[in-house]
């Protein structure tokens, strides 16, 4: 496939502009002079945190390696049938893993008899018999995880059961703990947690050997780390409706849940805010949902405007279920037994209780009164959720985890002195663009039920200032804002509103890993975490150049964000460009340039690498790169054309013909997204769908700004415009301020001109 934005005819008439040619010759020079990250599993040591004094798993046989895949045989995978269910599940991964990775599947069993001689015990520490005699006769140290918080060892016992010569073992603190210690076993043999979501296929490995060295993990810094999809009616849900249909036709049902839910494991992540759009098909509203939630032990919870696991958005659960006006003045039992009914149903599941309310649809909780009086019905609005916590989870509400998420005018209610239970956890939240709103005082840092973060890196609102096509949140950002976050003593919930999960892959992979671990970068070591993400999941050789295309796509995106180039107002546009075309150097003009060069670069690499990780370059970089590219062509020629247009210049029909073409490249490579990628055809279908139904008029960025039609008119003439039309006089030239200025010549008319010109002094 092969991306081209800037016509033959354009690169020659701008001088600025390397010829392409020459560009891919240079750049293709440098990647082949230097020496960036060629091991892969080290890489990805260095990602999950930890460092192994040597290299974790080999391709080469070593004195004390564990075989996991030799030559002549694969080891066997066990796990007690009367472990917990994800221990199970993450078994089976494991085994799954080995076959992606090596061509040949170990046998999954759960019965110690007949296994191989060399086998994997995997177990939880007090479900796992055979972990716990393992531990009890003193063969396997657990000193250091036993009673923490999702925390495991790997670690190689000789002779643990009869026929079994040597083990290794993974040995889990808690039923998570378990479930993480066997997908890091997987990223070190070369399974990228983005192996399904971003189809990142495994480098073929003939053998695999883990090292003797003992690993332990956890427990993370912050306890739960999860994400948010959000405004799901754009890309995940028409694309479950379709990917599950007929069983999930209606909405995110157990099949979307269970892939997204062994994501978030593979990202040791735990915690889940479903998706909550209205006129969508509620996470509750498939009963098995939370039977699968508590299968793979993902921790629920709901959104700021969703207390108590209930989905009140128009269409959804409290319309569904007649529950007539959202309003706990007016209807204080009505909404009580709507609460508890949920809370019967879900109440016996590991769950993180939202508390509070707000209005429908993500609006401003409906009241009349004073400010004093509405702070006093959220009081009175907690004490009657937490009797419904007492009376349907446990008669003592302190002990089940809470939280409120004090968003927009409930922030404002909070610092005009609501009180709330100490044992809450506030949950601060950014202002929908990256940047948090406020961080807990000295006082509330010693709060019992503690702090966390709600995070963005997508917003959908009722105006004009939603982003929700690309990502382009700089990880720069992020760990800025959480650092913070994390020196402020917000450690106990940290949630991230991804959207539709794509195209926000990178931005959520970097805020759990800092979860995780949120001292493990400073300001000028960011950059590190891109060249290994590229070099796990794209290609080593490419890593540092990957990284470099990435930081400028997020330099560029986010000073306008590419959902922004157009501003509108009750859905009539008031500009099209943001861009001066006035500045000494045409600012227009410059962002094209710059967007066009990290078009070229990233599509430079994209055709050098193996057909295998073409689809998972393309999703994760080159699509949003080049669609970023390519937007800002169309507005800004769109711009200049109408401008152009009004000026009478001749090129203006030009410029016009490049947005169209940008407009139109979008559009294929966009199918070329949903059904044309090689390894994943019409996997992602309606995933990243440029038609939103009726929320199109949330979706600009697809529209075609005003063009005009004007080819000149009449006999060629020349026109002269300064500073691109609108200075009155160039500005000083002299040795002194050694200052840039350009002059625009055009034809006003139809055929050729000649011209010259020289200067005056």
């Amino acid at each position: 496939m092969s991306v081209n934005n800037v016509s033959a005819a354009e690169t020659n008439m701008r001088e600025s502009r390397i010829p392409f040619g020459l560009l891919a010759a240079n750049l293709l020079s440098a990647l082949c002079s230097t020496v960036i990250l060629t091991n892969t599993a080290r890489a990805e040591a260095a990602v999950s945190g930890v460092a192994p004094t040597s290299e974790f798993v080999s391709e080469q046989a070593a004195a004390g390696y564990f075989p996991l895949a030799s030559p002549a045989t694969m080891a066997d995978v066990f796990v007690d049938s009367g472990d917990w269910k994800v221990a199970q599940i993450a078994a089976r991964d494991l085994a799954a893993d080995v076959e992606r990775v090596t061509g040949r599947k170990p046998t999954l069993k759960q019965t110690t008899s007949g296994l191989s001689e060399n086998a994997v015990l995997v177990g939880t520490l007090g479900k796992s018999p055979v972990i716990d005699r393992l531990v009890k006769e003193g063969r396997l140290e657990v000193t250091d995880v036993q009673g923490q918080w999702e925390s495991f060892v790997i670690a190689t016992v000789a002779d643990p059961l009869p026929g079994v010569r040597r083990a290794l073992v993974i040995a889990g603190s808690d039923r998570r703990g378990t479930a993480y210690g066997v997908y890091e076993l997987s990223r070190r043999i070369g399974v990228s947690p983005w192996y399904w979501w971003a189809d990142v296929t495994p480098a073929h490995r003939e053998t695999l050997y883990v090292s003797p060295e003992r690993l332990r993990v956890g427990p993370p810094a912050v306890k739960y780390r999860g994400i948010f999809i959000n405004d799901e009616m754009w890309g995940i849900r028409p694309w479950a409706e379709k990917t599950y249909a007929p069983d999930e036709g209606h909405g995110l049902g157990p099949k979307t849940y269970a892939r997204v839910f062994e994501l978030l494991l593979r990202l040791r992540a735990n915690y889940l805010w479903p998706a909550m759009q209205d006129h969508s098909t509620p996470f509750n509203c498939y009963p098995q949902n939370k039977v699968v939630a508590d299968d793979y032990a993902i921790v629920m919870g709901s959104s700021h405007c969703e207390p108590m696991l209930r989905n009140n958005m128009a269409g959804a659960e409290w319309d569904r279920e007649g529950g007539g006006a959202w309003n706990y003045q007016k209807s204080p039992a009505a909404i009580r037994d709507y609460w508890g009914r949920g809370l019967a149903a879900n109440g016996r599941y590991e769950n993180i209780y939202t508390l509070g309310m707000r209005g429908k649809d993500d609006e401003p909780m409906k009241f009349t009164g004073t400010e004093q009086e509405k702070i006093a019905l959220m009081e009175q609005i907690f004490a009657d959720q937490r009797a419904l916590i007492a009376k349907h989870v446990n008669p003592d509400p302190t002990k089940v985890p809470q939280v409120l998420i004090p968003y927009t005018e409930v922030l404002g209610s909070y610092d005009n002195v609501m009180k709330v239970p100490d044992d809450l956890t506030i949950c601060w939240p950014d202002y929908d663009f990256g940047y948090i709103r406020r961080l807990p005082t000295a006082a509330e840092q010693s709060r019992p039920g503690g702090s966390g973060i709600y995070y963005h890196i997508q917003w959908l609102n009722g105006a004009t200032t939603a982003y929700t096509w690309l990502n382009t949140t700089p990880p720069a950002l992020i760990w800025e804002e959480m650092s913070k976050a994390w020196q402020y003593g917000a450690k106990n919930i940290w949630v991230l509103n991804v959207g539709d999960i794509k195209p926000g892959e990178i931005g959520a992979e970097f805020f759990l890993e800092m979860a995780c671990d949120p001292e493990r970068y400073r300001h000028d070591t960011v950059r590190d975490f891109l060249v290994r993400w590229a070099a796990r999941d794209l290609d080593p050789r490419f890593a540092n150049e990957v990284a470099s295309i990435m930081e400028e796509y997020y330099r560029l995106g986010f000073a306008r964000r590419p959902e922004h180039l157009v501003q509108y107002r009750h859905n009539t546009p008031l500009h099209y460009s943001w861009f001066s075309h006035t500045e000494s150097n045409d600012e227009a003009m410059q962002r094209v340039d710059q967007y066009d060069a990290i078009a070229r670069r990233a599509q430079v690499i994209y055709d050098q690498l193996p057909q295998a990780r073409q689809d998972a370059f393309f999703q994760l970089v080159l699509y949003p790169v080049q669609c970023a590219s390519l937007i800002n062509r169309k507005v800004i020629f769109a711009d200049k054309s109408t401008r152009h247009g009004n000026e009478g210049r001749a090129c203006a029909s030009e410029d016009a013909a490049k947005a169209k073409a940008a407009a139109a490249r979008i559009i294929e490579l966009t199918a070329h997204y949903n059904t044309g990628l090689v390894t994943a055809s019409n996997k992602w279908n309606h995933m990243m769908s440029p038609a939103p139904g009726p929320w199109g008029a949330q979706f600009r960025q697809f529209d075609m700004p005003p063009l005009s039609d004007f080819a000149g008119t009449g006999p060629a003439a020349l026109g002269v415009a300064l500073e691109g039309g609108e200075a009155q006089a160039l500005a000083d030239l002299s040795v002194y301020t050694q200052g840039k200025r350009f002059v625009d010549l055009y034809n006003t008319g139809k055929g050729d001109i000649q011209w010259s010109a020289k200067p005056s002094q």
